[in-house]
């Protein structure tokens, strides 16, 4: 088995936790247009400005946006927060009943927005925190070969 120094080992971490890292900003990216959306949805209904539906919208969907915004800049450090966007969502898809929406077309908003948010933020959370736990590089918390060590070729074999 060779092991080959790459650009991800060099920085401490496995190749397979960068794809995780561009999952997690991809659905996060998905979950931050999602909470832009119902942030701005109080302003696309006439004379809601002043109803509890649009301050629901407006601090709601503010932490959506705060917490996606979060999660697209560092993945793995805020990955705890992707539940916190779950919950946020989830209380998207129930509040046209607990709030009682008047209009249907701000409660549909609010569920598809809500289920987009659960679904995207539970993608997002599929990273591992335990990579990012510790501010040791992965290959001293594993036991790896370190792919710095300057006595190393460019191509390590452990069988060597």
């Amino acid at each position: 088995m060779k092991l080959t120094v790459n650009e991800s080992t060099l920085r401490g971490r496995p190749p397979q936790v960068d794809d995780e890292m561009i999952a997690a900003r991809v659905s996060s990216f998905l979950c931050w247009l999602a909470a832009m959306s119902f942030f701005v949805s109080p302003w696309t209904y006439f004379g809601v400005s002043e109803d509890a539906t649009a301050w629901n919208a407006w601090i709601v969907g503010g932490m959506m946006i705060l917490i996606s915004m979060a999660r697209l800049w560092k993945p793995i450090l805020f990955t705890p927060l992707a539940w916190m966007n779950t919950a946020l969502g989830a209380w998207a898809v129930l509040s046209p009943w607990i709030i009682g929406y008047v209009r249907t077309a701000q409660a549909v908003n609010s569920v598809v927005v809500g289920l987009v948010i659960v679904a995207g933020s539970l993608m997002s959370r599929a990273t591992k925190e335990d990579y990012g736990a510790s501010d040791l590089p992965y290959y001293e918390l594993t036991g790896d070969i370190d792919p710095t060590d300057p006595s190393l070729p460019h191509t390590a074999s452990p069988h060597h």
